[in-house]
């Protein structure tokens, strides 16, 4: 009986699992483009130069960042040694 439950639990897992692809596959299509076959590497292969020229121009503008102080959070904001003694 216990695994006849198991089975049953597991197909109706599986059933929302296609339920479930079957809705992503139809949020997935508005994103589809027209007339063009995907995986064709034509469109990165035209616009990688580009977008690493780019990149090298955004990093050579970039002026170095300070050091910045670690935020302290929680009890050891207030941390003092002053009130403690030794046992």
């Amino acid at each position: 009986q216990q695994n006849a439950a198991l089975v049953e639990e597991a197909s109706a897992a599986a059933r929302a699992m296609e339920e479930q692809a079957g809705g992503l596959a139809q949020a997935i299509a508005v994103f589809r483009v027209e007339g063009g076959a995907a995986g064709t590497g034509t469109g990165s292969d035209t616009r990688a130069p580009a977008i690493a020229s780019a990149h090298a121009a955004v990093t050579a503008t970039v002026a170095p960042r300070r050091a910045v102080a670690p935020r302290v959070f929680g009890n050891t904001a207030l941390s003092s040694n002053a009130d403690w003694a030794e046992f």
